[in-house]
């Protein structure tokens, strides 16, 4: 029994040596990243930017593996199903949060298939108008849309997105009869606006922005908390209606769940550094988003935060696939 006592606790001991070294020699080979979106998007062309730096940190290749479709299912569910060993990664946001409200049976649970990494930051969503329509305030075109018979038209950059969840909501709370019309990305429904096919969108500050500058269209509100550095004159919705709407659009890296803790750790390390790095810095303040850099803990409570949240936002306006 000595024996076999022996034996167990050097076969445990070798176990966990093992562990430890493979988690000091992490990471050994390229590191896949899934982005749930199409190539040239601007998660995209985001996780592209941050990970030739993360490369240099790594000392190792970053792999950008796009899985668009089914409003970033695809992409999750890849990750959700990957071995936990650190070497797959995914770009999550939002919406990977609203799917369970949208989708009949979902292949995943978002609270328990991740492992929450690091948050990368966020970037508040503007209400544009083209500049054709009269209104020149939140106030104004509640009342000239509620003067009119009709529906109007609102897009966004797709069903089940954070976008599409703040116009239901902004219509809810302004009592405005509305019909969602989704696009492919934000872009397209600025275009459409633009073009007079729509009465109004909900886009990010980095889309909205070139398009306000140019007169082309006209910025209304924002939703983040307080008013946005890109449009310091326009104020949030959360000033214009009691419950105060506050959503923006988020990304987060994780991996799958049961990743080992001290590769989170390296990863969150690493990811740290690259977005405190001045040329990240810039490219966040161009496309007028916000850095936030925060501990996998923290990112977790973030993540679970934001659950709940959407949760009393769906609640309130039923979103659904239209």
């Amino acid at each position: 029994m000595k024996l076999q006592t022996l034996i167990s606790a050097l076969v445990l001991s070798c176990s966990v040596a093992v562990a430890a070294h493979a988690d000091d020699a992490y990471p050994n080979h390229p590191i896949r990243v899934v982005v749930p979106f199409q190539p040239g998007s601007s998660p995209d062309a985001t996780m592209r930017f941050l990970g030739q730096q993360l490369a240099e940190v790594l000392k190792q290749p970053i792999v950008i593996d796009n899985r668009p479709g089914a409003g970033g299912l695809l992409g999750g569910d890849a990750v959700a199903k990957a071995p936990p060993d650190g070497y797959t990664l995914g770009y999550l946001s939002n919406q990977h949060l609203l799917h369970p409200y949208m989708v009949a049976k979902m292949p995943y649970d978002p609270l328990k298939a991740f492992a929450p990494v690091s948050m990368l930051g966020r970037s508040a969503q503007v209400l544009l108008v083209p500049s054709s329509n009269p209104a020149t305030d939140l106030k104004s075109f509640i009342a000239n849309a509620k003067a009119q018979t009709g529906t109007l038209k609102f897009g966004s950059g797709g069903i089940g997105s954070p976008a599409h969840l703040a116009g239901q909501v902004f219509a809810r709370q302004a009592g405005l009869n509305v019909v969602h019309v989704p696009y492919k990305g934000a872009p397209e429904s600025v275009t459409a606006l633009m073009g007079g096919h729509l009465d109004y969108v909900i886009a990010t500050a980095g889309v909205a922005a070139p398009v306000v500058k140019s007169g082309k269209a006209r910025a209304l509100a924002v939703t983040s908390d307080t008013r946005h550095a890109v449009f310091p004159q326009v104020p949030t919705l959360a000033e214009s209606f009691p419950k105060g709407l506050v959503l923006e659009p988020w990304s987060v890296i994780a991996a799958p769940a049961n990743t080992p803790g001290a590769v989170v750790d390296r990863l969150n390390k690493a990811f740290a550094q690259v977005l405190r790095d001045p040329r990240t810095v810039d490219y966040y303040q161009k496309l007028g988003g916000e850095i936030l850099v925060l501990t996998p803990q923290e990112t977790a409570t973030y993540y679970s935060d934001e659950a709940r949240r959407l949760s009393e936002w769906v609640g309130d306006v039923g979103l659904q696939r239209n």
